[in-house]
């Protein structure tokens, strides 16, 4: 028998920066989507400490405006500290958006 059988959710059960590890290892679009599992999990994400924006990310998007929406929502949703924020992997020389992103960053002490 597993925990299933009984109705025991483990994982959810475990400690919040297990958790976040759990998530920030997942590549974005699936640390999203673990907030369809439960009412619990809906905002599990938005604690991320890391938030990396690598090649991996980009890839999966089809225009740069995409990753900009994107990255906005994630700055806004996010609650809590940010221990690291990376963006790699296109050039954004003439993007007033990233003076945004640094104002923001810099409020939350990264």
């Amino acid at each position: 028998m597993n925990a299933w059988t009984y109705g025991v959710d483990t994982i959810s059960n475990l400690p919040c920066n297990v958790l976040d590890g759990i998530l920030g290892s997942l590549p974005w679009k699936d640390a999203v989507k673990t907030s369809i599992l439960s009412k619990d999990w809906r905002y599990k994400w938005v604690t991320r400490q890391q938030l990396d924006f690598n090649d991996e990310f980009f890839k999966s998007l089809k225009q740069d405006e995409e990753a900009k929406r994107i990255i906005y929502k994630v700055l806004l949703l996010h609650k809590g500290s940010i221990l690291k924020f990376r963006l790699q992997g296109r050039s954004f020389r003439s993007c007033p958006d990233i003076d945004h992103w640094i104002h923001f960053l810099t409020k939350k002490n990264v």
